[in-house]
């Protein structure tokens, strides 16, 4: 009697996880924003609604306003009798999925299937000729092809359902409007200091605001007091108004102080458009595989859709009687699809193999740590500028390490619970951990190579003058008529000491192991967790429990001792340096006493016999008591 067949491997489900591809929307988010509410901070040179206001409203109204910008670029129309199967088979999709149904709208121009909206607002765009094939499909008699062509809009649907088309719309929504911002902002920087210099000897003169007064026809205003209340303000500025004669290179300083402030975010949006963003978008499409196939039960059906999409997506609407006129054509001109880290899409053998093995989606650790790097080091480079000018003297390691801590928490999650070594896992998070901080240091790296070359070159001096000419501008130009800024007050020393020394002594020698030894407690907590067999799907807030038990340890232990060793000169032990530690050692002692008594509780349980259940949790296990599946919520729901 043959063997009976060996049943294949159970899949990890991604879909009971934190998305993966919210870590890439909040790495953008971690540069804009971050940048941007930094203008919060004490010694920001900046006023916050200056810079906030524009990168938090202007994005969301963008994102909001997104459906009726498509609606109005395209002409759609609503689906007649004949393509009311299609919306048919959506409403039945979200239903079982459990959200509103998207709006079919058939595209009159359009060859191609897409979803967009917003939180709120869904719909799903099929090209004319599409949407008839479609319809016809969905009434076939065969139910292979009636579930292919389900599995089509399945896809688009689980878009909304995933909450990746609002992710990546708004991410998009957020860089288009702080490049915008960028660009305005040094053309009203520009615009603003040249005008105020023409009219500068006009506006500190009295007579200028008794002319002003007499215009507004209001019997006995004065403004005589303008001008004394402007010298008040800011005496130094309102002599060079009166003078610009003084002024020298002040104006030049005082353009490039306030264009400096968005330069950064004009190198920034670039980088995180074209690697950041399209890897979100990327990554979505293999969710909304997954999504479709644990709907329909089957992956083969997914991946015939993929052949029925790239069919349909051929067939082409036929050209009107009248061609468009030469703008449009120009604007409908397409590049050639990218590939690799610019595509928009995955190729199907990558989605094909994410449906075979859905770890494939969570891509290398690697490239993961190596992007983290770029994020925190964009963000560094951003805080330099004018927004931030005191952040040269003020090292702080909180939001690098923690933005690490907590993406590479994430990276690892799945990887834990489909039963890796603890080895090979602590292995994998320590080389995280080193590519991140040579990214990281890259930028102070580069100072120390540049001061290298000018030290071994003999032009300290001119590289001297060059750092003083940009203080000034940093500071806005204050500063010109006492003297230079640059070897008075501070030199190479301090440069040497603040900006390369103790930064790569700091985060390769305390940043590196700190990094690794979280993850390695992250990883060991939840592999024991793990046997919790009666939490089920509580397991996800078990994990971020004690995620943020550990970052708030890290902040309020780690980093206080290690900012009072590193750098003496900024941070000093104060009554706040006691609490904060106190604080961090109650907050551990409170985690290991909750994690301790929830394992008494919960540890090697059946949830259904309560038996107990020897060995570690292993993707699959059933008891060996009553056969109960344990933790069959991380198990995939299709073929």
């Amino acid at each position: 009697m043959p063997a009976a067949p060996t049943p294949p491997p159970k899949k990890l489900n991604p879909l009971a996880l934190p998305p993966y591809t919210a870590v890439f929307f909040a790495l953008i988010a971690l540069v804009i924003l971050g940048a941007a509410f930094a203008s919060f901070l004490p010694y920001s040179q900046i006023g916050w609604p200056l810079i906030v206001l524009p990168l938090t409203l202007l994005p969301l109204r963008d994102f909001l306003h997104g459906p009726d910008r498509e609606k109005s670029s395209q002409h759609f129309r609503l689906p007649t009798p004949a393509e009311a199967p299609l919306q048919q088979a959506v409403n039945e999709l979200s239903q079982q999925a459990g959200i509103h149904p998207p709006q079919v709208l058939i595209n009159e121009d359009g060859s191609s299937l897409y979803a967009f909206g917003t939180f709120r607002r869904h719909f799903i765009s099929v090209g004319a000729n599409m949407a008839e094939i479609l319809a016809e499909e969905l009434q076939d008699k065969d139910l292979q092809t009636q579930k292919t062509a389900r599995a089509l809009l399945a896809h688009e649907i689980a878009h909304f359902a995933n909450g990746d088309m609002q992710r990546a719309a708004l991410a998009r929504s957020m860089l288009k409007m702080t490049l915008l911002t960028a660009l305005v902002s040094i053309w009203a920087a520009i615009g603003f200091v040249s005008v105020l210099v023409q009219i500068g000897p006009e506006i500190t003169s009295p007579g200028f605001w008794d002319a002003a007064a007499a215009t507004t026809g209001i019997p006995g205003l004065s403004l005589a007091w303008m001008p004394e209340t402007m010298r008040a303000q800011n005496p130094h500025l309102f002599d060079l108004l009166a003078n610009p004669a003084k002024a020298g290179d002040y104006w030049r300083f005082a353009i490039f102080y306030l264009a400096n402030i968005f330069i950064p975010f004009l190198m920034a949006v670039p980088i995180l458009y074209l690697f950041f963003w399209r890897k979100l978008m990327r990554v979505r499409e293999y969710y909304a595989d997954l999504r479709a196939a644990s709907w329909l039960r089957d992956s083969q059906y997914v991946i015939q859709a993929m052949t029925l999409h790239r069919a349909l997506t051929d067939v082409r609407p036929q050209p009107k009687s009248q061609g468009p006129l030469l703008p449009q054509r120009l604007l409908a001109f397409s590049w050639p699809a990218s590939a690799g880290m610019l595509a928009y899409h995955p190729s199907p053998e990558d989605r094909k193999k994410a449906l075979r093995s859905p770890l494939h989606l969570f891509g290398s650790p690697w490239r993961l740590a190596f992007w983290t790097g770029v994020a925190v080091l964009l963000l560094e480079i951003i805080l330099r500028s004018s927004l931030t000018l005191i952040y040269v003297a003020q090292p702080a390691p909180y939001l690098p390490l923690l933005t690490a801590t907590a993406v590479f928490g994430v990276w690892l999650l799945p990887r834990i619970l489909a039963g890796e070594s603890f080895r090979s896992l602590l292995k994998t998070g320590f080389q995280m951990a080193l590519l991140f901080m040579l990214v990281k240091l890259s930028i102070n790296f580069l100072d120390a190579l540049f001061l290298g070359l000018a030290a071994g070159t003999g032009r300290l001096g001119a590289l001297g003058h060059l750092v003083d000419a940009y203080l000034r501008s940093m500071l806005g130009g204050a500063g010109a008529e006492s003297g230079p800024i640059f070897g008075g007050e501070f030199g190479w020393a301090q440069i040497v000491d603040w900006q390369i020394f103790r930064p790569i002594a700091y985060y390769l020698f305390f940043g590196i192991p700190l990094l690794t030894g979280v993850l390695a407690a992250l990883i060991k907590l939840m592999q024991r967790a793990l046997t919790w067999y009666r939490v089920e799907r509580k397991m996800i807030t078990v994990f971020w429990s004690v995620l943020l038990v550990l970052m708030g340890v890290q902040i309020l232990l780690a980093y206080p001792l290690a900012n009072i060793l590193f750098f003496p000169m900024i941070y000093e032990w104060t009554w706040e340096t006691t609490l904060r530690l106190a604080l961090g050692l109650l907050l551990a002692l409170i985690g290991a006493l909750w994690f301790r008594q929830k394992h008494g509780q919960h540890a090697h349980r059946c949830p259904k016999c309560g038996e107990f259940i020897p060995d570690d949790f292993k993707l699959g296990q059933t008891c060996p008591h009553c056969h109960y599946p344990l933790h069959s919520w991380l198990i995939a729901t299709y073929l």
